[in-house]
């Protein structure tokens, strides 16, 4: 039997049952309250790119999948920073990322999409189908 996940909330309940993770164990873990567990099950909160990373790996999920059903970064972003990595590879990226951050301009939109994007990219942000 297969199970249609169609949120991130539903994904992060479903996987926790399957571990036998109470929120709050999953909480301990994660280093976050259970009432934010409680939140993103809900659907009633969106973590940052890094915990959704962190998460994944608690939980064991195949890298970029809680990343896709987020939200966060659309699509097209996502194919984008594809593109871009293997345009320039994954160290440049990195690097240029790094750079764009340690400036002390601010680049709009940009800013906070690199403070988002660059933990998920130096952990090789490919994207998988779930």
């Amino acid at each position: 039997m297969q199970i249609e996940i169609k949120s991130l909330g539903e994904a992060i309940v479903h996987k926790r049952c399957l571990l036998g993770f109470t929120q709050t164990k999953l909480a301990k873990q994660l280093g976050v309250d259970n009432t934010y567990i409680s939140k993103l099950e809900n659907n009633h909160a969106l973590p940052s790119l890094e915990l959704i990373d962190r998460l994944e790996k608690v939980l064991l999920f195949e890298h970029g999948t809680l990343w896709e059903l987020s939200g966060i970064l659309s699509e097209e972003l996502q194919e984008l920073v594809q593109e871009v990595l293997a345009i320039v590879g994954e160290k440049k990226l990195i690097n240029i990322l790094e750079g764009v951050k340690r400036s002390k301009r601010y680049f709009g939109n940009a800013s906070l999409l690199v403070v988002e994007v660059l933990p998920v990219v130096r952990r090789k942000c490919y994207v998988y189908e779930i």
